[in-house]
């Protein structure tokens, strides 16, 4: 599977052209498939605090948003891309207020309060409590699979959508009959509080991810290039749309500020596997699932820096990834 990942400014359209020359693939532009912050400013008396700036910025592309809060001190930061940010509130005639390292997660509405005391606005207080993500904004239920579960937890076959089984309310679906497992090998039908397996829908990086002819996913990227997903149970919003059962959205890796990449290779091979007990004996020797596969890649990802003519860092970024897959089969 070959995946290519770009988020590009308004001045580098001419620098992400020339990637996609480059990877052979298509482009990814930014979709509304983020997080957001809210909160309230206070003063020290507890006082709201209107027109207060509230300004978010991405640690690894050091992206900025802001934002200023309303006659109740309250604020919206919302289509935060995924990741960590640091947040800080000011106003003339108070100290700053930062609270550092707040992970935005897909779908999350992340609560960060802020209390400014009196001072300089040259200095800065800086808050280490962690920020509330219960979500009081909305009755969704939903729960998010992170990068350090697609990442470290066992999936046979490298395919992430294994994992929804770990969300309350969603079980294998009996019924798989109703995918396209023939066309797609390896797809994984799950049912969402007792919905078809085809009830589920499908986002990738903001797109409709399904297979239209019969309403099962689409094939995931594999893990490596995957940053996160969550999954939505129950009263979610009308903007979703097109199914009743569940909504999985799932977003990408993203190129940041620094160059990193990774490279990996899976296998399996019956000669490494324990023969099941009750396995019928061949030859003088049990039979095994004669199973050999081999999955391998990497991923990079970066800034799209062109020596001398263009400097990407905290404008444009690509990703790369890729992963192949051999299986031979002797049963």
């Amino acid at each position: 599977m070959l995946h290519c990942k770009m988020r590009v400014s308004a001045g580098a359209i001419w620098a992400g052209a020339l990637l996609w020359v480059l990877c052979g693939t298509s482009l990814t532009f930014g979709q509304n498939i983020n997080g957001s912050f809210t909160g309230v400013v206070t003063d020290a008396t507890g006082s709201l605090v209107p027109n207060a700036l509230v300004t978010a910025r991405n640690e690894a592309t050091a992206g900025i948003s802001n934002t200023r809060s309303d006659s109740e001190g309250v604020f919206w930061i919302r289509n935060l891309p995924v990741g960590v940010y640091d947040i800080t509130a000011e106003l003339t005639g108070f100290q700053k207020s930062e609270t550092r390292a707040v992970r935005v997660q897909v779908d999350e509405v992340v609560r960060v309060d802020f209390k400014l005391n009196v001072g300089s606005n040259a200095e800065t207080v800086t808050v280490s409590a962690v920020a509330s993500v219960v979500d009081t904004t909305t009755a969704t239920l939903k729960a998010v699979v992170d990068q350090k579960r697609i990442e470290e937890l066992p999936l046979n076959g490298r395919n992430a959508t294994q994992l929804m089984r770990l969300i309350v309310g969603v079980t294998n679906d009996p019924n798989a009959s109703v995918t396209s497992g023939t066309t797609y090998p390896g797809t994984n039908p799950v049912s969402v509080n007792g919905n078809r397996s085809n009830n589920t829908n499908y986002l990738l990086d903001g797109a409709q991810n399904n297979d239209l002819y019969s309403n099962a996913p689409n094939p995931m990227p594999n893990p490596d290039a995957l940053q996160e997903f969550s999954v939505q149970t129950n009263n979610f919003s009308a903007e979703f749309g097109r199914q009743s059962g569940g909504i999985v959205n799932a977003v990408t890796k993203s190129g940041t500020n620094d160059y990193h990449g990774t490279l990996f290779e899976y296998v399996r091979n019956n000669a490494l596997n324990a023969a099941n007990f009750f396995a019928p004996i061949v030859n003088g020797s049990k039979l095994t699932d004669g199973l050999k596969r081999n999955q391998f890649g990497g991923t990079w990802g970066g800034p799209a820096s062109i020596p001398k003519l263009y400097k990407g860092k905290d404008r444009t970024f690509f990703f790369f990834s890729y992963q192949g897959t051999l299986t031979r089969r002797t049963l």
